[in-house]
């Protein structure tokens, strides 16, 4: 599954934090972080960030990430995480 934010539209509110706190975060000046891959056990709570967000600046795509630790893949389960996208 892919994450993207539209960070020219994204204000802040943080529903998106509450509802997947360990896909988004918001920094001290409270911008945003978040995960662009997150994995697959959080694809509940990234789909409540979605629809939960006021403005509409995220959209998931909900395929198979590559390499995201399904079978055959050759990546563990427990890959490391990707590294948060920032707008800093």
């Amino acid at each position: 599954m892919r994450v993207s934010v539209d960070l020219d539209r994204c204000e802040g509110h943080g529903m998106c934090v509450l509802a997947a706190p360990e896909a988004f975060d918001l920094d001290d000046e409270g911008l945003l972080d978040y995960d662009p891959a997150p994995p697959e056990e959080l694809r509940a709570a990234v789909q409540d960030a979605v629809v939960t967000c006021p403005v509409a600046a995220i959209t998931l795509d909900a395929r198979p990430t590559p390499g995201s630790g399904r079978a055959g893949s050759g990546v563990p389960v427990q890959a490391p995480r990707w590294p948060l996208v920032s707008r800093k």
